[in-house]
């Protein structure tokens, strides 16, 4: 895979053999390609990478093989002496045609006489197509086990699936498919590649390109993503292992590719409001933080896994930094957004005759991911994140407001994201609103230093300070 890569010289039996290769390079250092020259009747190319660096992963890398400089050949045809030319290459469309005719995906797709008896039992009559998605797809979550997160084809097959009340996401997903199709619902399949298992090169078409098989159900103009494999995820939740930008939808019509990158991403609202207790000398009042998309998977996965009380140690809910009281909503209602909420109380040092308050009593980045100056391979964030931020104080008489931070509108080239502070002081109160995205998800080696440069002014303005004097 590195130094110096030649394709052979062809043997004499072979030298009036015509092939045609499909040729892809990939290399985020410098890649040299000799000149193509005709060589004994066919083509000789050379590549050459000169001092090669030691290959480190990096945070937010991906897979280790997406960032190998490499060079992929694909045999698409070949013709023998006195003979036609023969197409050997495989397209897209060819191993849609595969899996649908598949014995353990296509197939599986026509199983609605073993769901009918399910779906009738359920009682669907007089419900819109929404809430019939809302029963069947809670009905597998909670009444079928995935033993094995991975796999593009079914492991037991609907009939056994449903006997066992287990299977990998393929049987799930594709159960809930026929279940849908027994309740009079749209829903095809979509084939992926997890975040482990590396891209898609959309332009080398494989067989193996997938491993994991996800629902979607059609109503109308919508369409609605579903993973029936974990029991914490809602309508429209992908797990962070499906964030990997491409996907592909098989309908009777064929296979169409289409971006499920999540749109709510890391989503997540903090919210304070305090008033300032001129006689304990500390901001005390309610807060509130409010969870969506992969922050609300994260958090109800964590519950799941440990306890409420551990959740809250391990995301820093502790009365030395603020939080008195606290409790989680939510937590098994999955149409609502889980969130935290209670009593915020700080103590604030009276130094000579000023008091300093954290503007930002919740810091986006305690540290930037993004140390090194340059990067050579690209940023994979494989999502969005969006966080708001609210801070109201009021502000007792007998203090006068010194200094609040400016407000600021920072953003990243091609609308990739923005950070956006409004401070402001009236009538007794201080108030800070902000707000931080990062949309594009995913960066070039060029685009790094923009990035990086970004979280830093972030953090910075991120440490500002209110300060009150006492008259």
């Amino acid at each position: 895979k590195y130094g110096k890569s030649e394709q052979p010289n062809p043997t004499p039996q072979l030298s009036q053999t015509k092939f045609d290769y499909r040729t892809m390079s990939v290399s985020y250092l410098p890649l040299e390609e000799e000149e193509e020259s005709n060589f004994n009747g066919a083509y000789k190319r050379t590549w050459r990478m000169k001092d090669i660096p030691a290959f480190r992963g990096e945070e937010y890398f991906g897979v280790l093989e997406d960032n190998l400089s490499k060079v992929e050949f694909q045999l698409v045809s070949y013709k023998l002496p006195n003979s036609s030319r023969k197409n050997v290459a495989l397209t897209w469309e060819d191993i849609d045609s595969d899996f649908l005719e598949d014995e353990d995906f296509g197939k599986q797709l026509n199983k609605k006489k073993l769901t009918e008896k399910i779906t009738s039992s359920l009682n669907l009559e007089g419900l819109n197509e929404l809430e019939k998605i809302t029963i069947l797809f809670d009905y597998v979550k909670e009444n079928y086990l995935c033993e094995e997160f991975y796999g593009a084809r079914t492991k037991n097959g609907i009939k056994k699936t449903i006997e066992l009340a287990t299977g990998n996401c393929a049987d799930l997903n594709l159960l809930l498919i026929n279940l849908l199709g027994s309740a009079g619902i749209k829903a095809k399949p979509i084939l992926l590649s997890t975040r482990n298992h590396g891209l898609i090169n959309t332009q080398m078409p494989s067989v193996y390109a997938f491993n994991y098989v996800i629902c979607c159900a059609i109503v109308g103009e919508n369409a609605y993503l579903l993973d029936a494999t974990e029991d914490i995820l809602s309508i429209g939740q992908l797990p962070y292992r499906c964030a990997n930008h491409t996907a592909r939808l098989l309908t009777e019509e064929g296979g169409v590719w289409i971006d499920i990158t999540p749109k709510n991403g890391y989503k997540s609202s903090f919210n304070f409001v305090l008033s300032l207790n001129s006689e304990k000398q500390s901001i005390e009042g309610d807060f509130g933080i409010f969870m969506q998309g992969l922050e609300e998977i994260h958090a109800r996965r964590m519950l799941l896994e440990s306890n409420e009380e551990s959740y809250l140690k391990e995301e820093g809910f502790d009365e030395s930094v603020g939080f008195i009281e606290y409790k989680i909503e939510n937590a098994e209602d999955l149409s609502s957004p889980l969130s935290v909420t209670g009593r915020y109380q700080k103590t604030q040092e009276l130094l000579g005759n000023l008091i300093y308050i954290d503007a930002f009593l919740h810091k986006t980045f305690e540290e930037n991911p993004f140390k090194k100056e340059e990067r050579v391979y690209p940023v994979n964030l494989g999502t969005p994140i969006n966080e708001s931020y609210y801070l109201s104080i009021e502000i007792p008489e007998g203090y006068v407001v010194e200094e609040i931070p400016e407000s600021i509108n920072l953003n990243l080239p091609h609308k990739g994201g923005k950070f956006e502070v409004l401070a402001a002081q009236e009538d007794g109160k201080i108030q800070i609103r902000s707000k931080m995205e990062i949309n594009q998800v995913y960066f070039q080696s060029e685009e790094y230093a923009n990035l990086r440069e970004f979280i830093n002014l972030v953090m910075e303005v991120q440490q500002s300070q209110i300060v009150l004097r006492l008259e």
